[in-house]
């Protein structure tokens, strides 16, 4: 049985090699089929990877990219002359000295306002430290991790027209004015500039100038109907004046008196005509 079973397996074929990646070589000698660039005979790289499959990662000459005198076997960014071995550590958030410590650094006052950047949130401005007092100017000046705290509020409004008055729908709270806004809203046309509250209204032209909630309309019409009629009723029954005015023609009376009339010639004629009545009457009484 035993020799029967080895006689099958020496008569099997070999499993039949393959090469995943392309690269002209295949899995029996390529160290990663998966890569293309992983290949015996291919250029080795210091690129963590044993690219020419000759069991030895990064063999390849050392060499100083950044020019600082250390290669890149020990320079820990070898694109930065500013970092290598023995550099002069500063706070900048990088490991110049290539020890593996970032910013070990004893704590520096860089803008001299009595606080080290070890608690001064902007240690270039001396403004900006943990005594500071908050203003409204978008910063956190205080370094209590919030900016313009604490400080009272107004609302704002967007003035797009330029006329110093906003759109009530715009406003926005805060401390300060944001750019294109203005303290005083009511602007009922936020893009014509000649209407605001504080316009002149224009009557009869169909517009509300000064966003008061409609166009002023003249006053033109109640009065005059009145006046014209009642005057010219009046007017009308003076006529009778004109017909008394002037002198009636009816004859004298039968008892022989003397008629006065009083002409338009006013009081002087009248006092005249009345002494020449009296003469007349003299007369006829002798």
């Amino acid at each position: 049985m035993r020799m029967l079973l080895a006689l099958v397996l020496l008569l099997s074929p070999a499993p039949a090699s393959i090469d995943a990646d392309g690269d002209g070589f295949d899995d029996t000698a390529d160290c990663d089929d998966a890569n293309a660039t992983v290949y015996p005979g291919a250029a080795e790289v210091a690129d963590g990877v044993d690219n020419d499959c000759n069991g030895i990662v990064d063999d390849v000459p050392a060499v100083d990219a950044d020019g600082d005198g250390f290669d890149d076997t020990a320079d820990c960014d070898d694109a930065n002359a500013a970092v290598y071995p023995g550099a002069a550590e500063v706070a900048d958030g990088v490991d110049n000295d290539c020890n593996g410590i970032v910013d070990d650094t004893g704590p520096v006052d860089t803008d001299s306002d009595g606080y080290d950047d070890t608690a001064d949130c902007d240690d270039g401005d001396a403004a900006v430290n943990p005594g500071a007092v908050e203003v409204c100017d978008g910063t956190d000046n205080d370094c209590d991790g919030a900016a313009d705290e604490d400080i009272p509020t107004s609302n704002w409004y967007a003035d797009n027209d330029g006329d110093g008055y906003g759109d009530d729908a715009t406003a926005v709270s805060a401390c300060g004015a944001p750019a294109d806004h203005v303290a005083q809203g009511g602007d009922c046309n936020d893009r014509a500039p000649g209407v605001n509250p504080g316009a002149e209204e224009i009557p009869d032209d169909g517009r509300d100038q000064d966003c008061d909630g409609a166009d002023e309309v003249s006053d033109t019409g109640g009065d005059t109907a009145e006046d014209t009629g009642e005057d010219t009723g009046e007017d009308t029954g003076t006529d009778e004046d004109s017909g008394g005015d002037a002198q009636k023609s009816e004859p004298p009376p039968d008892d022989g008196s003397l008629e006065i009339v009083c002409s338009t010639a006013g009081p002087a004629g009248a006092v005249a005509a009345l002494l020449a009545g009296f003469a007349v009457a003299r007369r006829r009484r002798r």
